[in-house]
């Protein structure tokens, strides 16, 4: 869980739920291509977003534009069953859910201090409210 990672949930006014670095995290320096994400949050949501009409426009045009990075599902080809009957190849299926960029990003060291957004999809903000959260 985030625990596990070195962050922890707090309340926020705008998502109520903002990963943050736990103190005794390892510092920004260390952090490289395989732990960027885990202290990203989705920087396109607001609250109220849900019930307005044009909701999956107004979140996807504010993503493309605040958020660098993505969730998305890495693919497994499964092999064909035995006796399939004529199927000529396997079966794609989702395996675990990895971070990517959505656009190219340049991190430099020793500038200021920059919060990257990942986009975490309409989807999964409603569930979200769905929950109570």
């Amino acid at each position: 869980g985030p625990g596990d990672a070195g962050v922890s949930v707090v309340p926020d006014s705008l998502t109520q739920r903002i990963l943050v670095p736990r103190p005794g995290a390892p510092p920004a320096s260390e952090l490289g291509r395989g732990s960027l994400g885990q202290f990203a949050n989705d920087l396109a949501f607001e609250r109220g977003l849900l019930g307005r009409r044009h909701a999956a426009l107004e979140y996807e045009t504010a993503s493309a534009a605040s958020n660098s990075l993505s969730l998305v599902w890495e693919l497994t080809l499964l092999p064909p069953r035995r006796g399939g009957g004529g199927a000529a190849g396997g079966m794609l299926v989702p395996s675990r859910v990895v971070l990517v960029t959505s656009r190219d990003i340049s991190l430099t060291a020793g500038g200021s201090a920059v919060e990257l957004g990942c986009h975490y999809g309409l989807q999964y903000w409603r569930g979200v409210e769905e929950v109570g959260w």
